[in-house]
């Protein structure tokens, strides 16, 4: 189970005191300023001499577990978008990073789908996560899909539940919203799956069906 954010932080204070309170790490740090940033690395590595290696080595593996579980948990839910959009005909890639303005930019599921010989692609994010999506994290979304190279035709965010700032940002930046109400897991994986399906679905469908009614107005409107 990942720790409360209070008690990793408690952990994590225990283990500076028993290296020799904050104010050891600070001196490390001004170290950079007369031997560079190995100094501050030989002196911080002096510090953790005074733990047992043993120690260090059981607090790495607990942080580690952590990691995983956070990690597997993400996972459970892109796979579950990326399986519903393999089944309505797309080529899926997962954590594929993706040309972009300045550096990479990873997306956590990326469709393409040929229609009329033109690609259709669909950004999805998937947020897998116990606490409400905040406005924050939609506003990083935005400034993610705005620097690809290759913008998307469809925007979707997944997850279990947004704030109202959040929903409202956004569907207002055209993106659409699937609240699945809980954190997908292996214990709900099929229920989750079946919803994810259907929204999907639904979204795609109607999506594609705009695109090709304006395709036909913009033939009608070029013979005319």
């Amino acid at each position: 189970m990942v720790l409360p954010v209070n008690r990793a932080k408690e952990r994590y204070l225990k283990a500076i005191k028993r290296l020799g309170r904050a104010e050891a790490y600070y001196e490390c740090g001004k170290l950079v300023y007369t031997g560079g940033v190995k100094a501050v690395a030989e002196c911080l590595k002096s510090l953790k001499k005074k733990v047992p290696e043993e120690k260090w080595s059981k607090m790495w593996a607990k942080v580690y577990e952590e990691t995983k579980i956070i990690e597997r948990s993400r996972e459970i839910l892109e796979d579950i978008v990326a399986e519903a959009l393999k089944s309505l005909g797309f080529d899926v890639k997962t954590d594929e990073e993706l040309p972009a303005k300045g550096r990479k930019v990873e997306v956590d599921v990326w469709a393409v789908k040929y229609i009329n010989g033109a690609p259709f692609r669909i950004y999805a994010s998937c947020k897998n996560w116990s606490k409400e999506v905040d406005v924050a994290v939609i506003d990083q979304e935005i400034g993610r899909v705005q620097r690809l190279c290759q913008p998307p035709h469809l925007k979707i965010l997944v997850a279990k539940s947004l704030t109202k700032d959040a929903k409202e940002t956004a569907l207002s930046n055209e993106f659409l919203v699937i609240e699945l109400e809980k954190k997908a897991s292996a214990e709900n994986a099929e229920v989750i799956r079946k919803v994810v399906y259907d929204k999907l679905r639904k979204i795609v469908e109607k999506k594609i069906e705009e695109l090709l009614e304006k395709e036909i107005k913009e033939i009608k409107k070029s013979d005319t």
